[in-house]
């Protein structure tokens, strides 16, 4: 090493090492260790974790070496597989962010077929695509037929021999990042789309009943509205049901849809207050809404931060066909890049409030068993 892109490189390189180690493995304990968070989205959330763990434990260690050597010191086949299994990991991470969007954009905007789709061996076949086919698609290059793998200096890494992969790099660019990105971009649009719609619709509904409330004003959340006179007649046994409904919810049930929910003609308040069970259901119906959408901000959150990430890498390497650009500019590029993998624990963590306490759970373990290894100490 001698460049300070270099220093940096390595400082970050095991920085994204151990968060990205940790995070992932808090991440896919957290969910699978609580059957409450076993749901459709969270499978796939599960997936896409499972390839930033094996990137951060696997292949960005062996990054980190060849800044610190300055080469590649492992000879050309396993060349061949590092380069294979960063550009499969990278292939899994963009297909289940478009699976999650499609999910998203099903379960919203045509919550009619989401039950026929995302079942339990819907799910299944979907995350095992999104191996398979990057798997498949990686062959050629691997074995030299379209494409071949090489050390590229200017990233300290192994990825597509530039001379000779151009047509490859551009079928795979086409396939992997212009289609799925289109797609996702597609999903969110129709999502908001229908969000607005629906809540307009809805607001528009309650303002037109001119229901009374408590003091004359309405409890807000977001732009979902509950209001405080129709709380009133609700023991506290149905309001607590209204609150767990969800995370009591089987993982393969949970169906729930914002369309229908806002545009439900349910009962109008004054009836609510006669009927306490129409007033639960409503307010289960608002609480399926707020999670639903919230869960679709925060998965779009994921791909915001997928594609800024690895944007200026792609523009680089598309703009610069003649690799005239200079070390520091593809290194930092690709130092942009490594953050992807530690980066989505902290958006879970910040934006869903159940992961957010599972995930301090599971770190206050993990701190503890590191705390008896150095210490030897049992506490």
């Amino acid at each position: 090493m001698n460049q300070p892109i270099e220093f940096v490189g390595v400082a970050l390189g095991i920085l994204v090492t151990v968060l990205g180690t940790v995070g992932n493995i808090a991440t896919i304990a957290t969910i699978t260790s609580n059957r409450k968070l076993l749901t459709v989205s969270t499978a796939f959330i599960v997936n896409l974790s499972v390839a930033d763990l094996l990137y951060s434990a696997v292949l960005q260690p062996i990054t980190v070496h060849s800044y610190i050597a300055g080469r590649w010191e492992f000879g050309p086949v396993f060349c061949s597989v590092f380069g294979y299994v960063l550009f499969l990991l990278f292939g899994v991470s963009e297909l289940t962010l478009c699976a999650v969007a499609l999910n998203r954009y099903f379960l919203i905007v045509h919550p009619s077929k989401y039950r026929s789709i995302y079942n339990k061996t819907g799910t299944a076949v979907m995350i095992g695509v999104s191996w398979l086919l990057p798997a498949l698609s990686l062959v050629p290059p691997a074995i030299g037929v379209w494409g071949r793998f090489t050390f590229f200096d200017k990233v300290s890494t192994c990825s597509f021999d530039r001379e000779v992969s151009a047509s490859f790099t551009t079928a795979l660019f086409s396939a992997y990042c212009i289609v799925p990105t289109l797609v996702m971009c597609f999903t969110y649009a129709c999502i908001l789309r229908t969000v607005r719609t629906s809540a307009n619709k809805f607001n528009k509904k309650k303002k037109g009943t001119k229901k009374p409330s408590l003091h004359g004003r309405s409890s807000r959340r977001g732009s979902l509205v509950v209001d405080r006179s129709s709380l009133r007649e609700i023991s506290p046994s149905r309001l607590g049901r209204a609150r767990t409904y969800f995370s009591e919810t089987d993982p393969t049930s949970n169906l729930d849809s914002v369309g229908d929910d806002l545009n439900d003609n349910r009962p109008s308040a004054s009836n609510d207050r006669t009927d306490p069970d129409s007033s639960a259901r409503r307010i289960r119906a608002q609480y399926r809404v707020s999670r639903n959408v919230r869960l679709a901000k925060m998965t779009f959150a994921v791909f915001v931060a997928f594609s800024l990430c690895f944007l200026p890498y792609m523009v680089l390497s598309i703009v610069d066909k003649a690799n005239a650009g200079g070390v520091w500019l593809y290194k930092l590029c690709a130092m942009v890049a490594w953050l992807n993998a530690c980066i989505n624990p902290i958006i879970y963590s910040l934006m869903n409030k159940q992961l957010r306490n599972g995930l301090f759970v599971m770190l206050g373990k993990c701190m503890d068993v590191l705390r008896k290894t150095v210490t030897g100490q049992d506490f």
